[in-house]
């Protein structure tokens, strides 16, 4: 096996990328060599038309993800400033993982829709079941349950303050308390 001492730094350099193709799987992008670049160890930063295409969204949704503070824009190593246009695809691609877990689409393919249709179709079935019980005699209206109830509790007021009218004509004269209380109790009340 010859030695890399002896091959010239070309021959090098193409034996190294004939290496990385290899290495390259088939479903990556011709425009986005990111694991000949990851493995390089330098990653590049890509225009937002690579990342809609990679991602499947259209350039103006990457916009307006970036704006929504899903994306970040690559930033220059050297000076620290956003980079515009740019953007990490690992970055990019972890964001936009999470904010799909997350949940927090823009409803892409009507779930809102299917979630609230299975709302309404809930509540027609449960008014449904309700309808079925009136008929049936097993449900009455709120408003005569409250009729019977204010008549009853009526009733009771009624005789608690007749109890005092009633009582007062056995104990008239009497003024020894444990009379009072034995005539009370042992006699059987009429009402």
């Amino acid at each position: 096996m010859p030695s890399a001492e002896g091959a010239s730094p070309s021959k090098i350099l193409v034996k190294a990328e004939a290496k990385k193709e290899a290495l390259l799987p088939a479903f990556v992008f011709p425009e986005l060599s990111v694991v000949s670049d990851f493995m390089a160890g330098a990653e590049r930063y890509h225009p937002t038309e690579t990342i809609a295409k990679f991602l499947l969204l259209t350039p103006r949704r990457v916009r307006q993800l970036t704006a929504e503070g899903v994306f970040t824009r690559a930033r220059d190593s050297e000076t620290g400033e956003f980079l515009r246009g740019r953007y990490s695809l690992f970055e990019t691609t972890h964001a936009y993982i999470k904010f799909l877990r997350e949940g927090k689409l823009d409803d892409p393919d009507g779930s809102n829709y299917i979630r609230s249709r299975s709302r309404r179709m809930h509540s027609l079935a449960e008014e449904a079941t309700i309808r079925v019980q009136i008929l049936k005699g097993k449900v009455h209206r709120s408003e005569d349950v409250e009729f019977f109830m204010s008549n009853r509790d009526t009733a009771i007021r009624a005789r608690i303050l007749a109890i005092s009218s009633r009582i007062t004509r056995m104990l008239v004269g009497k003024t020894d308390p444990a009379e009072i209380r034995t005539s009370s109790t042992r006699k059987r009340l009429p009402f």
